[in-house]
């Protein structure tokens, strides 16, 4: 399933990818959303992955807080928390994933503080 909403340029999309992933070794499938920038490029669309314009991050932040695309986000959540609740191993697969994430999310914010001071904490 996908919805698209249409972009700061003529050719521009935001699109939400709905989808029921199957994991390996888990029974039951794991719904997930994606969001894609997605832009014209002379004859072509590309996926923007990167650094984007403060107007596109604008933009994308305002497309994702409009009502429509709330619904969707949270017919999307309801449909994963009944999932984890039906299976267990899915349940604990995604706690690693959520897992990791903060981890990496804190490593980088630690990164990003050393830099900005130019002290390794040493």
């Amino acid at each position: 399933t996908k919805k698209a909403k249409e972009g700061i340029e003529e050719f521009d999309f935001i699109v939400y990818v709905y989808q029921e992933l199957k994991i390996t070794s888990i029974d039951t499938l794991a719904p997930s959303m994606d969001m894609l920038y997605v832009k014209k490029v002379g004859d072509d669309y590309k996926i923007v992955l990167g650094d984007i314009s403060e107007e596109s991050a604008d933009f994308i932040y305002e497309t994702l807080a409009s009502e429509d695309i709330q619904a969707l986000v949270t017919s999307v959540n309801l449909k994963a928390e009944e999932a984890y609740n039906q299976d267990e191993e899915l349940r604990a697969f995604n706690q690693k994933l959520q897992e990791a994430a903060s981890a990496k999310k804190n490593s980088e914010e630690d990164e990003e503080i050393i830099t900005s001071t130019g002290n390794s904490g040493e």
